[in-house]
């Protein structure tokens, strides 16, 4: 029964019988909200039943490939289909000879036309209870790609959403009326979970041609049957292909293997020769060594003795440039003693200079000190005498000129000293 939760949106399962839809819904929910299992000549799903979980209402639909009930089940994947609102729109779908089964495309062609509002990539397939030999099979890209183009032949609208669901042994060997949940992989719930969501308005939503689904099957059959025959075709070619492709290798490597002996036998005979010339050459090369060794000698002997010419000429040069640094060196010590004399007798001269500047050390700083006291008077060029307080500015650019007097005394002092 279903809860009185509101729900936001619809998913919809819909296959037929036996192919596992209530076991796949019964895993999203995580209980057993859908009967499962399979009795003879019908599904367990008669009607359009759902349950709402976590604010989603899932449709579990009977399936179309039940001849006595086939119209009913038509009308009732119709209602599922008229809830309004937003819907995420799952088939699920099982194999038979590595094919997905024709009443599996019918039962997608005539629900897709019923439902024009569904386009390419907005709804999902569920390929269910794949073995492990088929899962293995299909991993194969180039396999995959046969399994849908088989499955597309005769749907108007295609999709990229398909996922392999592996053979669950444990549901299997499972009573129908047990309380094993279907142990969904993580894969398998994400697809699920990311399944496309589209807007499905009830008015657009059209009767379901229940009445077509026998042709259809058959059409599907028909399908199969010449897509059987085209992929054996396609295989017979491919192995003829192989085939002469592996005969073209087998002459190619054939022609190779010949073309490298007879390389190998004029490679063989080219080595040979070239061995015998490199010996002669050889031979001529020790001789030329042996002359340019000889040469080499002589050329030696000739370089010594030029060697030993041109260090005589060096040592005699070097010589001669010796005795030119000691004259220049006599030179120029005897400058260095006159200029020596010449500073001695400044030195000597030394102590007067010293006492002189002392008393012009004396007599500057009385004079100083008198012109800043005022008793010193200042005559200008008019012969007019002037106290130095008020001729400011003469005072001490006065002051100024002792002071330069004074430090060119010291100055030359300190150089006589320095010499």
């Amino acid at each position: 029964m279903e809860q009185q939760e509101e729900a936001i949106e619809n998913f919809i399962v819909v296959g037929n019988p036996g192919a596992g839809k209530s076991t796949l819904l019964n895993g999203m929910i995580g209980r057993n909200a859908f009967l499962r299992g399979i009795s003879i000549g019908s599904g367990k799903t008669f009607r359009f039943d759902k349950a709402i979980e976590n604010r989603i209402r899932y449709c579990d639909t009977p399936g179309l490939d039940d001849p006595l009930l086939r119209q009913q089940a038509a009308e009732q994947i119709r209602l599922a289909l008229q809830q309004d609102g937003y819907y995420r729109i799952v088939f699920v779908v099982t194999l038979e000879a590595g094919r997905v089964k024709p009443a599996d495309k019918a039962t997608i062609r005539l629900v897709l036309n019923a439902t024009s509002q569904v386009t390419t990539s907005q709804y999902s397939i569920v390929v269910n209870k794949v073995s492990t030999p088929e899962a293995r099979r299909l991993a194969d890209p180039d396999q995959f790609s046969l399994l849908k183009t088989a499955l597309f032949s005769q749907i108007p609208v295609v999709t990229d959403r398909i996922h392999l669901n592996k053979l669950d042994y444990e549901l299997l060997d499972a009573d129908d009326d047990s309380d094993v949940v279907m142990n969904m992989s993580d894969e398998l719930r994400r697809f699920l979970r990311e399944a496309p969501r589209i807007k499905v308005n009830s008015g657009q939503v059209s009767h379901i041609q229940w009445d077509e689904f026998e042709r259809t099957v058959a059409a599907a059959e028909e399908a199969n049957r010449r897509l059987k025959e085209s992929q054996e075709e396609v295989k017979r070619e491919r192995a003829r292909f192989e085939k002469e492709i592996a005969d073209a290798k087998a002459a190619e490597k054939a022609r190779a293997d010949k073309a490298i002996a007879d390389e190998k036998a004029r490679s063989d005979k080219e080595i040979a020769e070239l061995k015998a010339q490199k010996d002669q050459e050889k031979a001529d090369n020790d001789k030329r060594i042996a002359e340019l060794q000889a040469y080499n000698d002589r050329l030696k002997a000739a370089e010594e003795q030029a060697r030993k010419d041109k260090q005589l000429a060096d040592e005699n040069k070097l010589i001669a440039l010796i005795n030119a640094a000691q004259k220049a060196h006599d030179d120029e010590i005897a400058r260095k003693e006159a200029e020596l004399t010449r500073v001695r007798q400044e030195i000597s001269n030394l102590p007067g200079l010293v006492d002189a500047i002392r008393r012009h050390k004396i007599y500057r700083d009385q004079h100083i000190k008198a012109l800043r006291e005022g008793r010193v008077y200042y005559i200008d060029n008019k012969g007019i005498k002037h106290k130095n307080s008020d001729c400011k500015v003469q005072q001490e650019k006065y002051i100024v000129e002792l002071e330069l007097a004074h430090s060119r005394i010291i100055a030359d002092a300190r150089r006589l000293g320095q010499m």
